[in-house]
């Protein structure tokens, strides 16, 4: 299957080709969010390029089993507190944010990048756009991870291919995207002895005895995502030298619609029902535990706007939610649950000047199993006196039901059927960003009631005390010629670290040295920057990992941490073309062996890899 989408995506890259514009442009990229669309751009910096890992790239530390496309979860208190809308897909979050991007440029643009590493280790990403008119743009995204793992057990074989259009003019718009998601992996359960690691006898990391021996997950999401608006009023046309017609429209009323479908499974399967590890509640021979979920979001409402220039917007509609569950186990047992909700929802946006922004949100749920879900955000931006800096605050709070997953479930290993109270989360949030001075302070405040986790027997419990939590985050970098040294650090505290472990301090520090290069014979030039990245984090009780569970859960069993991990790396841009090298975990064996990432799973031992990236405009 991986085998004939890559040839699906590849043949699309040739076909698109013959029907692209030959005007010149330069590429635009936009984000979707909120009803409305900011500016994106794409990542060509040779700044961080050594970092392929899609988890690392979103947070500075995770707690993660290892092997690329393996489970993970941040350890950043405003990301580890993130949920999908479906709860298997929870620890690949960090893999496939729930992000919309869409395109326009008159030029194909196609980026190519490919990733490789011991192991039998490789990544590949394509990413093709184009405009087939001046108002149609069409494009596709593919990104493949491949990898045996160092330790037993530790396969991975995950890909996701997302095929995406916009299509834009005086009176209608449209945005639209159907990305399939598909994760097969090997489960291990973790080391069966932790000293394999620490007691520094040489063990070989694949002669590491493993707690499941023929344990396999598999999930598999497809997502249809749609979005939608019709301006009302009366069309301009505008003749510019006499014989080409411009529509244009000053609308202050629009009708706009939403629609998000997706389909979800999860299988997770044992050959050999190990009773080790889980208890076993049905059969001791075998295990095949099956998850589905269909989810049908809508949104139906009206734009406003009071001039052309959105000074003042506000939008206003109706929200519908179709959720249907089914669990079985073996085909033996089965739950068939289905329920719709209903609500309202509302955006407000004021721009006071060009330098002074107000968002207000607001949605609430007046029928159905999320009846009484509340969410309320109020977000204010202020540009100071230059362009390079601005303050911003924002301050949410939202109630909203435990996920239906985290109450309800039925497996070989596990039975929930908990009727939990609905969580509460407030939260605060500001900042200051400098651009000139490459300097960004933002302090996250948390207030938690009814907080919901997994204890250390994996049984989903529910903190009945409010408790508070928070992060200050800082990020400055430092230049002088060719010498860089960029920097992020994080300060957490958790009121309850037995419901929400989190460490105090997260640490990236990358120093590096750019050296451009000019060829004189050919005129040309190439970057080339040089360097070490360090990445830490403070003692706390990193999750575990149940396979069967499918999910992290809290334990109190060993304190993990405290230790760096230390990488040296070349990077190289030259014209349209990125490379880097990089060893990575550079320092294993040279300090204590204690490199769990979560609890049993250590981390990778010093391994090379490299990477290119090449973009096309044509």
């Amino acid at each position: 299957m991986t085998k004939f989408l890559l040839y699906i995506a590849l043949s699309l890259l040739f076909f698109l080709k013959t029907f692209s514009q030959s005007q010149d442009s330069i590429i635009v990229s936009k984000s979707l969010s909120n009803f409305n669309i900011y500016p994106a751009a794409i990542d060509t910096s040779i700044v961080d390029f050594n970092i392929h890992n899609p988890a690392q790239k979103q947070s500075v530390s995770n707690t993660f089993l290892g092997n690329l496309g393996q489970e993970a979860i941040s350890n950043q208190l405003n990301l580890k507190l993130l949920q999908t809308d479906f709860f298997f897909l929870n620890p690949f979050n960090l893999y496939y944010p729930n992000d919309f991007f869409f395109f326009n440029t008159r030029k194909p643009f196609t980026l190519l990048n490919y990733t490789g590493g011991g192991n039998k280790e490789y990544s590949l990403g394509i990413l093709h756009t184009q405009n087939v008119n001046k108002n149609l743009n069409i494009g596709f995204q593919y990104n493949l991870i491949n990898s045996l793992g160092q330790y037993l057990r530790q396969t991975t074989k995950n890909f996701s291919i997302n095929f995406f259009s916009a299509y834009s003019n005086h009176r209608y718009s449209l945005f639209a995207e159907l990305k399939l998601i598909r994760i097969n992996l090997h489960q291990s359960g973790g080391i069966t002895n932790d000293a394999f690691v620490t007691d520094s006898s040489g063990w070989e990391t694949a002669g590491m005895t493993v707690w499941l021996s023929d344990a396999f997950s598999k999930i598999n999401t497809s997502t249809m995502f749609l979005s939608q608006e019709m301006k009302i009023g009366k069309a301009n046309k505008t003749f510019v030298k006499d014989t080409i017609v411009v529509k244009s429209l000053k609308s202050k009323f629009s009708l706009i619609h939403n629609l998000d479908f997706s389909t979800n499974y999860r299988i997770y399967s044992e050959d050999n029902t190990d009773s080790t590890l889980y208890d076993v509640l049905f059969r001791y021979d075998k295990t095949k535990d099956s998850i589905n979920l269909l989810k049908l979001n809508n949104f139906i409402g009206i734009k406003i706007n009071n001039n052309s220039s959105n000074k003042f917007q506000l939008i206003a509609g109706f929200t519908n939610q179709f959720r249907k569950y089914f669990n079985s186990y073996f085909y033996y047992y089965a739950t068939d649950t289905q329920f719709v909700s209903n609500g309202l929802k509302g955006q407000l946006n004021i721009s006071k000047s060009e330098k002074f922004n107000i968002c207000i949100q607001t949605e609430y749920t007046i029928s159905g199993y999320y009846k009484d879900n509340v969410f309320g955000n109020l977000l204010l931006k202020k540009q100071l006196k230059t362009d390079t800096s601005f303050i911003y605050g924002n301050l949410s709070f939202k109630t909203i039901t435990p996920d239906f997953l985290e109450q309800h479930c039925i497996s070989n290993h596990f039975i929930r059927d908990e009727n939990f109270t609905d969580k509460q989360i407030t939260n605060l949030r500001t900042g200051y960003n400098n651009s000139k001075l490459k300097f960004n302070l933002e302090i996250d405040y948390y207030l938690l009631d009814n907080h919901v986790y997994f204890n250390s027997e994996m049984t989903a419990l529910q903190e009945k005390s409010t408790f508070q939590a928070f992060m200050i985050s800082l990020d400055k970098n430092f230049s002088k010629g060719k010498f860089h040294f960029n920097n992020t650090m994080f300060y957490q505290e958790s009121g309850n670290q037995k419901a929400l472990s989190l460490p105090k301090i997260l640490l990236k520090h990358t120093i590096f040295w750019k050296f451009p290069v000019n060829f004189k014979v050919t005129g040309g030039y190439m970057d080339l920057i040089s360097g070490i990245e360090l990445r830490y984090n403070s003692n706390f009780y990193a999750m575990g990992y149940s396979p069967a569970l499918g999910s992290f859960y809290n334990q109190e069993e060993k304190l993990l941490g405290n230790y760096p991990y230390i990488d040296l790396f070349i990077n190289i841009k030259l014209k349209r073309s990125r490379f880097f090298f990089k060893m990575e975990h550079l320092n294993e064996g040279l300090l204590n062996p204690n490199y769990f990432l979560a609890l049993h799973y250590p981390a990778n031992i010093r391994v090379f890899k490299f990477g290119i990236s090449w973009s096309f405009y044509d």
